[in-house]
């Protein structure tokens, strides 16, 4: 099989790099949207080969995962941020980490954060004030970021949380800004915004290393995800993890267990209030279920609704919007040629917004998740949380987050644009953000 080679508006230097950087979301569904399974395309001397065939993405992803692994620039430059932990590691490194930290995420230990998720949300709501202008954005990240913080150390790190956020932000900033650059520049290159990045990281890793060694010299046990990691052993060695390896781990569960839930509650409340037969239907739900009280964890079952409503977002808007592999050797890949060296890139935004997939895909429906009819479908026609052995480690804890903070503040509010004539845009970057997004919070009645 021919490769079919994106053309567009290339640039015998740069290749596609020009198209990517001004709207990578327009360059990815219009590669989802070519005949070809495979396309590959240039980011200046980068290859890439863009894979939209669903059972194509399951053969990178997981039949051939000991070909197709994370590296690349994309490993190297995270790596200054996560170190080794498991979104950056792979292989027989990444298969230990993963078997010590799976105990922290069985539904059985997350189950104890359903109440402090719904007290936070619940702080949030006493906060706010009815005329008040406020960035949504900045409250749902103030909201997420207090989740897990408690959920991680309890009240060790609750005077660190604002600095330990925006430090990742920072982090995250430098980091997008150097992957999305189309000349690889080399490590040893002493540029200023990579000396500030390491001092940021420095900051970082020094803050939770404190929090790391006070818990040990206490010897108290809170049964938080701290204590899950510092326990932790590998069933087959009985080994526990460093220090150096637990600050990793933490970094990571930090980074994608805030901001990407940010992210889906603020894409969500932007959905409800330009779809009012959804915000409709969801306030029915939640009022009738409710009653006025606090949701719990038993009540998730209960609000089948307002959970179609996450996976709609998740499916719209996923934070994690493309994936990347590394060829660590020559492989055939559908009767294709990947020489060794080269990425691949998969989209979860792209599949999610493919025509011959969905029905109206720009459209926000809920009722696609009806009877969780995902149940039924292609693993690779939806996937949010990525797919295979490495899928998200945390979908449970962000889905639980998810429900419970959407029902706890769709009982008491809308939200409502500050601004009529504001236009709230996505911002492609590591994650997919989004603009600034003035809000009232205007009190139910």
């Amino acid at each position: 099989m021919e490769v079919q080679n994106a053309q567009y508006k290339d640039s015998w230097l740069l290749g596609s790099a020009a198209e990517f950087q001004a709207d990578p979301l327009a360059f990815l569904v219009r590669l989802a949207h070519e005949d070809a399974p495979i396309t590959r395309f240039r980011l200046g001397p980068k290859v890439f080969f863009f894979v939209k065939d669903l059972d194509l993405m399951q053969e990178v992803k997981i039949k051939r995962k000991d070909v197709f692994q994370r590296g690349g620039d994309t490993q190297r430059i995270l790596r200054r941020t996560m170190g080794d932990g498991i979104l950056v590691s792979d292989g027989q490194p990444w298969l230990v980490q993963r078997r010590m930290i799976q105990p922290a995420f069985h539904a059985r230990q997350i189950a104890q954060y359903a109440d402090l998720m719904v007290r936070h949300a619940e702080a949030l709501l006493d906060e706010v004030k009815p005329g008040e202008v406020y960035d949504l954005r900045q409250n749902m990240n103030r909201l997420t970021l207090g989740i897990v913080t408690e959920a991680m150390f309890s009240a060790d790190g609750a005077s660190k949380a604002d600095l330990v956020g925006q430090t990742i932000d920072a982090l995250q900033e430098g980091a997008i800004s150097e992957l999305r650059s189309p000349i690889p520049l080399p490590e040893w290159l002493p540029l200023p915004s990579r000396r500030r990045n390491q001092q940021r990281s420095q900051t970082l890793r020094q803050i939770i290393m404190e929090i790391i060694n006070k818990r040990r010299e206490s010897g108290e046990s809170t049964g938080d995800l701290l204590d899950m990691l510092l326990n932790a052993r590998d069933e087959e060695t009985g080994r526990g993890m460093t220090d150096e390896q637990i600050c990793d781990e933490v970094i990571t569960i930090f980074l994608a267990g805030y901001d990407t839930t940010s992210l889906s509650l603020s894409w969500t409340f932007n959905h409800l209030r330009q779809n009012p037969d959804v915000e409709r239907k969801l306030h029915e739900e939640v009022d009738t279920v409710l009653n006025g009280r606090r949701p719990t964890l038993e009540d998730i079952r209960q609000l089948p609704y307002t959970e179609m409503i996450v996976k709609e977002t998740l499916r719209e808007k996923p934070a994690a919007y493309f994936q990347t592999r590394y060829a660590y050797a020559d492989a055939e890949l559908g009767g294709v040629h990947i020489p060794k060296g080269s990425n691949i890139m998969l989209s979860s935004y792209a599949t999610h917004h493919r025509e011959d997939l969905w029905d109206k895909p720009y459209a926000y429906r809920p009722e696609r998740f009806a009877n969780n009819a995902e149940a039924g479908w292609h693993k690779f026609k939806y996937f949010p949380f990525g797919r295979g052995s490495h899928i998200c480690i945390g979908n449970r804890f962000a889905m639980m987050e998810e429900v419970l903070v959407l029902a706890t503040l769709a009982q008491r509010v809308k939200i409502r644009l500050a601004d009529p004539h504001h236009v709230v845009k996505p911002e492609p970057r590591i994650t997919l953000q989004m603009n600034r997004f003035p809000v009232h919070f205007v009190p139910r009645k």
